[in-house]
C-alpha cells in the first residue's frame, strides 16, 4: 500500500478556515477510499505566504512518496506565481491530490488549473 504524504494550513485559505481535525478526517477518509496508507498531516506554519515546512518537505524528498494530498488545491499560494512556481517545480512528477476538489494533479497542470480558476474568478467577480 502506498503513503500518501499529507499537508495541513492552520490558516485562511481562500474565505475558508477548516480546522486541522477535519483536514485530518478528510485526507483519511480520501486515502482510505483511494487504497493509500494515512500519514499524519505535517502542519505549515501559521505566518501568511508561508510554505517553509512544504518546500523543506519537497526539497528534502522525505515522506513524500511522489503522491502528496492536500485538503484543497486552493491551500496552494495561486496569487504568488513566484512561490507556486517554487513549490510545483521542486519534482515535477510529484501527484498532487486535492480531495475538496477531486482532482489529481502534476507540476504544470496546477497552473494551468490555476490560470483558468482566476479567469473565472475575473469573470464572475469572486
Amino acid at each position: 500500500m502506498n503513503k500518501l504524504f499529507t499537508y495541513s494550513l492552520p490558516r485562511p485559505f481562500f474565505g475558508m478556515k477548516i480546522p486541522i481535525p477535519v483536514q485530518s478526517a478528510y485526507l483519511r477518509d480520501y486515502c482510505a477510499r483511494n487504497g493509500f496508507e494515512f500519514t499524519l498531516p505535517l502542519v505549515e506554519i501559521c505566518k501568511n505566504n508561508c510554505y517553509f515546512l512544504l518546500l523543506r518537505a519537497l526539497e528534502s524528498g522525505k515522506g513524500t512518496n511522489n503522491s502528496i494530498g492536500l485538503t484543497s488545491i486552493l491551500m496552494l499560494p495561486g496569487n504568488e506565481p513566484d512561490i507556486l512556481d517554487a513549490i510545483i517545480k521542486i519534482d515535477l512528477s510529484i501527484k498532487w491530490h486535492f480531495p475538496l476538489e477531486n482532482i489529481v494533479l502534476k507540476g504544470e497542470e496546477i497552473k494551468n488549473w490555476y490560470q483558468q480558476f482566476n479567469y473565472l474568478k475575473s469573470v464572475a467577480r469572486l
